[in-house]
């Protein structure tokens, strides 16, 4: 990791606001959790659900602060926990792998100018394919179904989705966050979520159930994503995401910027 903060161009406030952003998804989830909890230690940003999925049990460093390797492992049980970096980050990064941190994930971050019009289509047609619907989210009962649907069965059994998120409900309506939908015959097909904070918009939990890709449904979520995060004063809108996927954001719009990296200590297990 190279460079700091705006190094890619990026303003070093408009950079800090998508950092606080990054971490706030993780945090108003944790601060609504009934064993959650949000805290600042030995240099380190911590956010956790007090789940069994290390990715829901976080820590990040503090911009200006000299981080503590020992502390941040005492805040965790053993294996439970991952820390994120995002480039630039240099000394932290030198920290975590003295102390015997590897890589276990990098996700590239795109963001979105919301001052710049979006490309017209989307390589495809544009549009969504007969016999669809796309919209927020609004119930309780839709809500819940967004978030404990059977699309997360390939990283997590039910009961943990269960676990980490028992009212997603109230969890949700805990910050500005926001649920859209697609529809066919009634079933779910396709989701995204968003989350506005000190004006920048990010966007999370796209999926698209395998049968129905390529029907525009992404692109149509996207739309509603991004109108809706003008409508609430955001001048920016970022994700992260692999390829495939950072082919239709950067469709939409969406600039590689920067990267996120995971690590984990050497000696933990991949619960």
């Amino acid at each position: 990791m190279s460079g700091g903060p705006g190094a890619d161009g990026l303003p070093p406030e408009l950079q800090a606001r998508l950092d606080d952003l990054w971490f706030e998804n993780y945090a108003a989830w944790a601060r609504a959790h009934p064993r959650g909890r949000v805290e600042e230690l030995g240099g380190w940003r911590i956010a956790s659900l007090g789940s069994t999925w290390p990715f829901h049990n976080i820590a990040t460093p503090k911009a200006g602060e000299t981080i503590q390797v020992d502390r941040l492992r005492g805040a965790f049980r053993p294996g439970g926990y991952r820390v994120w970096l995002r480039d630039g980050m240099d000394n932290a990064e030198a920290e975590l792998l003295g102390a015997g941190f590897s890589t276990e994930l990098e996700l590239p971050a795109y963001v979105r100018d919301l001052s710049v019009a979006a490309p017209a289509g989307d390589g495809q047609s544009g549009l969504m394919s007969a016999g669809y619907e796309a919209g927020r989210a609004e119930s309780r009962a839709e809500i819940e179904e967004c978030v404990w649907g059977d699309r997360l069965s390939a990283w997590l059994d039910i009961a943990d989705v269960k676990a980490a998120f028992p009212d997603p409900w109230r969890m949700a309506r805990a910050a500005d966050r926001r649920f859209y939908q697609a529809r066919h015959e009634d079933r779910l097909v396709a989701t995204g979520q968003s989350l506005v904070h000190h004006g920048v918009a990010g966007v999370y939990a796209m999926w698209t159930a395998e049968p129905h890709r390529s029907r525009g449904l992404a692109s149509a979520l996207l739309r509603l994503i991004c109108g809706d995060a003008v409508a609430a004063g955001a001048t920016h809108v970022t994700l992260q995401a692999t390829e495939p996927g950072g082919g239709l954001y950067t469709r939409a719009g969406f600039e590689r910027r920067y990267a996120y990296r995971v690590y984990r200590e050497e000696n933990q297990g991949h619960d």
